[in-house]
């Protein structure tokens, strides 16, 4: 085969381009530090960095949105904080009002100031986050507490307050009225274990005493416990229809006589529907209207304005905000206004149709000396009970302060775990892309001597010429 002066040029061309290639590979990797430019280069080293990539930057937006969570929790603390301070306040307040010490003016004056706490803890409420009130769930630009146009008064927004009666019969079905009936299924079941093991035994105090007991073990879990066993067999206890308190043995909810809806091994089921006018749910047992307290948990499943849950991790959420109708019910809103009412009473700007209902129709500046009397002296006994009613209030916040503390705790424990999940995603995300500088450097160094030999040995080949032989 004959080897020609054009092949010999093309193959050497050919080698000294390769060498040229691998030295601005090596080139490229000194200056960008990245062992591939283009994921045909290594499709493996590719696939690993994009998912790589797109791990740092999830954790980064988790990181973001834990930050902006506990930057709303902690307004929302705060907002706590300051109610609760308020209505410490308050409830001083109204121990001098309750005073004997104190004149009619006096307590006047009391209730003036009392009004205007009640006005700045709507202020908290209304409290808001880069412009979103952080009390309203989704309806972020909707405020909890607005003004009546007709009276200027605060009054609770309808769009928050508002429930969903179809949404609380379901809540309620499946929070209290399924805990109620498997309880009441219990006791039934129980009372016949009790009438079998009783019998004729001639010591039936001392077996009943041991079943008792016995009973009390297991029932306590279910926030049940047997108080007595009355008529010899029968079990004679009261039943929790308030889920939500019964577990933390702190709740004083709703209790029935479980012979009301157990009689003997024969239960009654509890059963709800949306009452006649709409507008809440009527309970009864055995055909009959019962009154029963509705899990807080239950209630807040009715409310159109939801929690607002962060994605904090991959398929984990936190709940960052507390709704006001948790918050700021609908009772406390009542309770706290009365003593406007009283105010605007002995001020004669009560409404007619108020002051029918609170005060039997007669305006203050009829009463008689007598009448003046009497209502002073109410006025002292409704402050009395007002500061129970404040303090359970606050109690009440300060469970709501609590929970959203322990979510804060734990928002900053993720906020630790996503740091160090970073730190370690970048360092696998280096480990997979980076080039190791020392190994690229020789190789830099191999390819250039290369290349340069390359050329020094081509330059001397292609010296010889057709001229040479002749």
């Amino acid at each position: 085969m004959r080897i020609t002066n054009m092949m010999m040029s093309n193959s050497m061309l050919s080698r000294i381009n390769n060498n040229m290639a691998a030295l601005d590979k090596y080139y490229i990797q000194m200056a960008s530090g990245k062992k591939i430019q283009k994921p045909s280069e290594d499709p493996i080293v590719a696939s690993r960095a994009l998912k790589l990539r797109n791990t740092v930057a999830s954790t980064e937006q988790f990181k973001s949105n834990s930050q902006q969570g506990l930057s709303w929790m902690e307004l929302t603390e705060s907002a706590f904080s300051n109610v609760t301070s308020i209505l410490t306040t308050m409830s001083e307040l109204c121990v001098q009002g309750a005073s004997d010490q104190y004149k009619e003016d006096d307590r006047k004056k009391i209730m003036n100031e009392i009004n205007s706490l009640v006005t700045q803890v709507e202020t908290e409420i209304n409290s808001t986050y880069m412009g979103r009130y952080v009390f309203s769930g989704y309806k972020t630009d909707t405020p909890p507490i607005i003004k009546d146009e007709a009276t200027g008064k605060n009054i609770l927004n309808p769009e928050i307050y508002n429930k969903d009666v179809n949404k609380l019969l379901e809540a309620v079905k499946e929070g209290v009225v399924k805990t109620v009936n498997g309880l009441t299924e219990k006791i039934a079941d129980l009372n016949g274990q009790i009438a079998a093991a009783a019998g004729d035994t001639s010591d039936l105090e001392a077996q009943k005493d041991a079943l008792v007991k016995q009973l009390n073990s297991t029932l306590r879990a279910d926030g049940m416990e047997v108080v007595s066993i009355a008529d010899k067999v029968y079990l004679q206890t009261k039943l929790p229809l308030d889920p939500g308190d019964s577990g933390s043995g702190t709740g004083s909810g709703t209790m029935f006589e479980a012979i009301l809806i157990v009689d003997g091994t024969t239960s009654y089921p509890l059963d709800a529907k949306i009452n006649e006018k709409g507008d809440g749910i009527e309970f009864t047992i055995n055909n009959k209207v019962v009154d029963v307290i509705i899990p807080s948990e239950d209630i807040s499943k009715a409310y159109d304005g939801d929690r607002i849950k962060l994605e904090v991790g991959v398929n984990n959420y936190i709940d960052i905000n507390s709704v006001a109708p948790e918050v700021y019910t609908q009772e406390m809103y009542d309770e706290l206004h009365y003593f406007e009412k009283v105010f605007d009473y002995m001020n004669g700007t009560l409404s007619k149709e108020d002051t029918e209902i609170y005060f039997s129709g007669k305006a203050y500046s009829e009463l008689s000396d007598s009448e003046v009397a009497s209502f002073d002296k109410g006025l002292r006994s409704d402050f009395e009970s007002m500061i129970s009613k404040i303090n359970s209030f606050n109690a009440s916040i300060t469970e709501q302060q609590t929970n959203l503390g322990t979510r804060m705790s734990r928002l900053n424990l993720i906020q630790d775990r996503l740091d160090d999940d970073k730190v370690n995603y970048k360092s696998l995300m280096s480990k997979n892309e980076d080039v190791n500088y020392a190994d690229v450097a020789m190789n830099l160094n191999v390819a250039n001597a290369t290349y340069t030999a390359a050329l020094k040995t081509g330059m001397s080949i292609t010296q010889l010429t057709l001229a040479d032989f002749l």
